[in-house]
């Protein structure tokens, strides 16, 4: 709640605490209604810099010093406040900062803060949500139940692990899992240990007593690559064992305690051969691990840019979307920036997540070229795709202009009743990355943010422009990629002439002639040598 349209500041701090919500919510998402000038009907989060800002508010709540405070909500007693209150923005700012970093001592129902001291700059993957590729990472970090499982039937022993969303495998053996398993003497035949990513068996090994032998005491070990067109984001991996009695033997006592089996907590994931790289605009990126603000923890390389003036439904869009970046870093966003379309070259060096009506979308002319979505006098137009993307796809066995003449009929038949999530390289710096929500002046921009955060709608939000309707959501790709890291340059040139086969042939009669010309010049200067006697 803000008493009017929220400032840079109070929207920075706003935005800190939505995102420390998003890192409590996890997967459950959090959603963000903004009021102005108003107490809400039940629980809510109060900024304000005022004793008097709002009717019926406790004024003792209300601190010069950077506080928190939890009081009782007039209106519905049985509803709390969390009211963030300073002398000043820089103070608002402060104080959430403090309540994200776990500094602020909660004691009573008042807390406040004199001073903070900001921990270093997180650096890039750095957040405990991901895995580190640099060293072997124990399963047993991200256990879902006990290792051990007993019976005929038993359920996966299920483990969880988050890679950052631009790790890039070089190799089909860049991901080796190292499952190290027991199992009690097994007398039937065709019994098994499964490996299982996401729902796509990865491998597998059978765990009879001719396989398991007589020793039984050590820990055997399954080794799989791990297909790297599996892996996600949120990663799922179950161990699986199958157990079989033995039906030769009739009338026999059969106790189903006696089948066990169980995970070693030395088994291990492990990485080598790989890159930090994605192919962009995509949007499932963000949508599955809020790429690429997600990268620093501390949103250090993100800007939030919001329209002058601000109307609810644009400042609940973006703190919904701070509550899902919040989730996937489970970090606190300290040196987020906030910022509006008119300063917005101020932030060239970050990453932009920009937010307004079509109609009202103040963005410099000279990005009306990267757009996927084209606003001028009240018409919605799809931007032209370009005709070097079309035959790039085309060769590739993709039609650009098939999804381009479907998202141009969506967006014809909604009218001003939609909301839009596009994509694209930022203008003011190379690598750098743009995400624009934009709703038409019927749509509701909190529906577009809620498209992100709601797994059903989610898992369709992809591409360079995804595109909002009620429940309906749709994602296209329409060409003008571009690409964010790096690469090796042996594999950079690998998969450059891998996206190019049709340069193959003209390739290689271009070195075919330079290696006759080289053995030419070479043959005729041997020549002259023996003319004159030289050789």
């Amino acid at each position: 709640m803000f008493e009017r349209s929220p400032t840079p500041g109070q929207m920075k701090a706003a935005a800190i605490v939505a995102a420390w919500f998003g890192a409590k919510a996890d997967y459950r998402g959090a959603d963000f209604p903004v009021r102005y000038g108003t107490l809400p009907p039940g629980h809510g989060v109060v900024f304000t810099t005022r004793a008097q800002s709002f009717p019926g508010l406790d004024p003792t709540a209300v601190s010069t010093r950077p506080s928190v405070a939890m009081v009782e909500n007039p209106d519905v007693p049985q509803a709390r406040l969390l009211v963030i209150s300073a002398a000043t923005d820089e103070g608002l700012v402060q104080a959430a900062q403090s309540l994200a970093l776990g500094q602020m001592l909660m004691q009573g129902r008042n807390a406040s803060i004199d001073t903070l001291q900001l921990p270093e700059a997180r650096k890039a993957w750095a957040s405990g949500r991901w895995i580190n590729p640099a060293s072997p990472r124990p399963l047993t970090e991200g256990a879902l139940n006990p290792l051990s499982v007993t019976g005929l039937m038993p359920g996966p022993i299920s483990f969880e692990f988050a890679l950052p969303p631009d790790l890039y495998p070089l190799d089909k053996d860049s991901v080796k899992l190292r499952l190290k398993y027991r199992a009690a003497p097994i007398t039937g035949a065709n019994s098994a240990l499964n490996a299982v990513l996401n729902a796509q068996f990865a491998g597998g090994v059978a765990i009879d007593a001719t396989a398991l032998g007589k020793s039984l005491g050590e820990s055997r070990e399954l080794t799989v690559d791990l297909p790297g067109g599996v892996l996600r984001t949120n990663n799922r991996l179950d161990a699986q064992f199958h157990f079989r009695r033995n039906t030769d033997a009739v009338c026999q006592d059969f106790d189903p305690n006696s089948l066990q089996g169980s995970i070693d907590p030395a088994s291990t994931l492990e990485f080598k051969r790989y890159a930090h790289f994605a192919e962009m605009p995509a949007l499932q990126l963000f949508a599955q691990g809020a790429y690429p603000y997600s990268r620093l923890g501390d949103l250090g390389g993100t800007a939030l840019i919001l329209p002058q003036g601000a109307q609810e439904s644009e400042v609940s869009a973006a703190l919904i979307l701070a509550g899902h970046i919040g989730r996937w870093t489970q970090d606190a966003a300290t040196r987020l920036e906030v910022g509006s379309f008119e300063n917005v070259s101020e932030f060239a060096d970050r990453d932009l997540l920009m937010i307004g009506r079509a109609g009202a979308l103040p963005v410099p002319q000279d990005w009306a070229g990267e757009l996927p979505l084209l606003f001028s006098s009240g018409k919605t137009e799809l931007r032209p795709v370009d005709l070097f993307d079309s035959l790039h796809e085309r060769l590739a066995g993709r039609n650009l202009e098939q999804a381009a003449e479907y998202a141009s009929r969506v967006v014809m038949q909604a009218g001003q009743d939609f909301e839009a999530i596009m994509g694209f390289e930022s203008p003011l710096k190379s690598g750098r990355n743009v995400v624009v929500l934009a709703a038409g002046s019927q749509g509701n921009l909190r529906d577009a943010a809620l498209a992100v955060v709601k797994p059903g709608q989610a898992q369709f939000v992809r591409g360079g422009l995804t595109l909002v309707q009620d429940d309906k959501v749709s994602g296209y790709d329409l060409g003008n990629g571009y690409e964010v890291g790096s690469l090796p340059w042996w594999y950079g040139l690998k998969r450059w002439l891998g996206l190019r086969p049709y340069l193959m042939l003209p390739l290689t009669l271009l070195v075919v002639l330079l290696a006759a010309m080289v053995l030419r010049v070479a043959l005729r200067r041997r020549a002259e040598l023996r003319l004159k006697g030289k050789l």
